[in-house]
Formats: C-alpha cells, sequence, structure tokens
C-alpha cells in the first residue's frame, strides 16, 4: 500500500469520527440543551476523569438500507472508563 493511499484511508476515518462526534448535528445537541438535559457524551465526561473513556463501536453505523448516515456509532456509546 502506497503512502498517498494510506493516507487518504487515515483522513476517510478521521472524517467518519469526526462525524459521529458531533451526535447528529448541532440543532440536536441544542434541542437536547433546550430541554435541560446534556449529551450522552456530556453525561459521561461528567462521570469519568478526563481522557479514560475507551469507547467501542464509534465506527458502526445501522445495516438497514439508507440508514447508515443517519446513525452514527449506531446511535449508540459504548465502552469502559
Amino acid at each position: 500500500m502506497n503512502v498517498v493511499v494510506f493516507e487518504e484511508m487515515l483522513q476517510e476515518l478521521e472524517a467518519r469520527k469526526d462525524k459521529a462526534l458531533q451526535m447528529g448535528g448541532p440543532k440536536k445537541v441544542q434541542r437536547q440543551h433546550d430541554q435541560g438535559k446534556l449529551t450522552a457524551r456530556e453525561r459521561i465526561d461528567k462521570l469519568l476523569d478526563k481522557g479514560s473513556f475507551m469507547e467501542f463501536g464509534l465506527y458502526c453505523t445501522s445495516d438497514q438500507p439508507g440508514m447508515q448516515d443517519k446513525t452514527p456509532a449506531d446511535a449508540l456509546i459504548m465502552g469502559y472508563g
């Protein structure tokens, strides 16, 4: 595998990670905040020491056709910390 292909794969992986960490986008996060709620990731951050959470399944998506872009992390946060 050449370096260019590897770099492209890393960039794609980073883009998928960024999308999953957006938790549905700013509108959905704001909707949670408007209801006086924290997002799931914000709650995890409050429960655990910074940087101690090891997440599994960040790159998973739904297996239903057409739902892959709508289900970052398969709408589930799982891991340990």
